[in-house]
């Protein structure tokens, strides 16, 4: 996992080199991306986050994350009438131009999936996914050797530079890599996913570079020609020196193809280009999931009682008391069945309901093996629990800490408790408390955190303990 961090912080820097300020591809201020790199390579952890939060985490974030990029994004709505959803708009001509009339010519061609999941680069024509191995073959070579036996979890991408056939200078390539494979596997048998291009990689690297087959290519294109072979955007986004286009071709099971494309304001020509295709190859041949159960699923020990120590990972459900981690074959034992029967991807962490008569229970399992492996040999590593009144759920903490209590009484029991390292945000009724005292309140994977509604009662309350 060090090897993907450090791949992204040579992305980003790559960026800040070339005199960006924004990420082309998220629109994130790159300074900022740099802190939370460095942030997050302190918390680095060997399991691959497919679904890394749980409950009202996940949402949380991912409400924040929306509202973050609602204010920037300008988004087509409903394709038969174009709408702009800009909280702060700079300029309303400027957004009036990228959002066509009714009668607008864009917006009424079909986009062939062919623009998604191809591209030309000095005179050859690659596919999207493609094994790494066949780009090997065609004398693609990795910058970072040790890149090829890096293990991906299942879902899990990373970013990685090749070198372009015949050069062996700075002549290098950024391509995402997915692992499809429900087994860990090394980034030499995964598939290459996505492609990014800068203007560098024409003007000063003499690259021929072009997509859609051949229709946009890279320094040459402009914006008409651009809005004229692809009609309108799935979204606009205005990068102050650049606007940036793009199209996406969705596919079942909520899966699709992305490209994004980037003028540049001043010399109306293609600056960036971005291609994504993770929709699984249909030639691709799942694995066979075992019955293997990981060793280390046989080392828990249930504790004897709840005990007074709010930070121990202890919660009592139902007069049972399990300590997290727990394997998740110690809830079935308690009588708490999955609702649905299903497999758990290598290295990776999935949010699961279990029920139990007429309750439910909220938890997320984790295989931290190589293999993948069916859910009654998973590990749950969090539970979430609604303080709601229909769900009447019997669960308590060490400590003290009731799922009826108020907002007051949640401070005054930490400060009983001994507790003085947590988080406490007002704006979002939100406790953050880490089971390490000494870790940061942003550890996710090792935190307790309580919601509080708007009348002052605690609403959920959510433990996510890895060990």
């Amino acid at each position: 996992m060090n090897d993907n961090w450090q791949n992204e912080q040579l992305r980003i820097q790559d960026m800040i080199n070339k005199g960006y300020k924004y990420d082309p591809v998220t629109g994130q201020p790159l300074e900022q991306m740099v802190k939370m790199n460095s942030q997050g390579k302190k918390k680095t952890n060997k399991v691959a986050l497919y679904i890394a939060t749980f409950g009202g985490v996940t949402m949380l974030l991912i409400a924040l994350s929306i509202g973050h990029i609602v204010s920037n994004l300008v988004k087509y709505a409903d394709k038969d009438k174009p709408k702009f959803y800009v909280e702060n708009s700079i300029d309303e001509d400027y957004f009036e131009k990228y959002n066509p009339s009714d009668d607008s010519e864009y917006g009424k061609k079909d986009i062939d999936l062919s623009y998604f999941s191809s591209f030309s680069i000095n005179g050859n024509t690659y596919e999207l996914p493609g094994k790494v191995q066949d780009f090997i073959n065609s004398d693609w070579v990795f910058n970072n050797d040790n890149d090829m036996d890096t293990v991906l979890g299942y879902g899990e991408s990373t970013t990685v530079y090749l070198h372009v056939p015949g050069t062996v200078s700075d002549n290098t390539i950024s391509f995402g890599v997915t692992n499809f494979s429900l087994d860990a596997m090394p980034i030499k048998d995964c598939y290459i996913t996505s492609v990014e291009f800068y203007e560098v990689d024409g003007s000063r690297k003499g690259n021929e570079i072009s997509i859609c087959d051949g229709k946009i290519v890279l320094c040459q294109t402009s914006e008409e020609e651009v809005l004229e072979t692809l009609g309108d955007p799935y979204h606009a986004f205005d990068m102050s020196q650049s606007v940036a286009y793009t199209y996406r071709y969705e596919s079942d099971y909520d899966m699709y193809s992305e490209m994004t494309i980037h003028i540049d304001k001043q010399n109306d020509r293609v600056q960036i280009i971005s291609v994504r295709n993770r929709i699984t190859p249909e030639d691709f041949e799942q694995v066979e999931v075992t019955d293997y159960v990981p060793e280390y699923l046989s080392g828990y020990e249930a504790p004897g009682t709840l005990g007074g120590d709010m930070l121990s990972g202890n919660i009592q459900i139902q007069d049972v008391v399990y300590n997290l981690p727990a394997p998740i074959s110690v809830f079935i034992e308690n009588g708490w069945e999955p609702y649905n029967s299903e497999d758990v991807g290598a290295l990776i962490e999935k949010v699961v309901t279990l029920k139990k008569g007429g309750d439910s229970l909220t938890v997320t399992v984790q295989n931290n093996s190589e293999k993948a492996v069916h859910l009654e040999n998973t590990m749950v590593t969090g539970v979430s629990l609604s303080c709601s009144s229909r769900y009447n759920l019997d669960a308590k903490m060490p400590g003290g800490l009731t799922l009826t209590m108020s907002d007051k009484e949640i401070a005054s029991c930490l400060e009983k408790n001994g507790i003085t390292n947590y988080e406490h945000r007002k704006d979002t009724r939100m406790y953050k408390i880490p089971f390490n005292q000494s870790s940061s309140a942003d550890d996710y994977g090792n935190i307790l955190i309580i919601y509080v509604n708007s009348d002052g009662q605690m609403d959920t309350l959510s433990i996510h303990k890895r060990g």
